[in-house]
């Protein structure tokens, strides 16, 4: 199946301009696989995102209980690199956990820091998406 390089699209054979949003290219003669193009930004932030539980694994010796999240953090990335959707669902859940382990440990301080990580984070994973949502599977 070929996609839209502009919004992720599906492209049917023999079209000659995008459905989704009206771009025009080349007309697709077969249904045969494409290759997946990740956008530059999706990967700087996937990175990013293994950098940053890289350093909670680090920081793992203050809280022990936050190694189980991590860990799952990681496949969840490994997923989102595979283009797979259950990765970004996954990482909204292992967010929720971590909102919930803080707000028992630290109270207030710990919810708002995490809350605000969580929102800022996963909008950030979406808009990074976004332009290749129908990529995943």
């Amino acid at each position: 199946m070929a996609y839209c390089e502009k919004c992720g699209a599906k492209i049917k054979a023999g079209s000659n301009f995008c459905e989704g949003c009206g771009k025009s290219f080349k007309k697709v003669e077969s249904q045969g696989k494409t290759s997946k193009q990740r956008p530059t930004f999706l990967n700087v932030w996937l990175i990013l995102m293994i950098i940053g539980n890289a350093f909670a694994l680090i920081g793992a010796s203050v809280m022990p209980l936050i190694i189980p999240i991590v860990i799952v953090n990681f496949i969840l990335i490994w997923a989102l690199y595979n283009w797979k959707k259950w990765g970004f669902y996954g990482y909204i859940g292992t967010g929720i956990i971590g909102l919930f382990l803080n707000a028992s440990l630290y109270g207030g301080t710990g919810v708002a820091i995490s809350l605000i990580g969580l929102i800022v984070g996963v909008l950030i994973l979406y808009f990074a998406m976004k332009p290749v949502w129908n990529h995943f599977e």
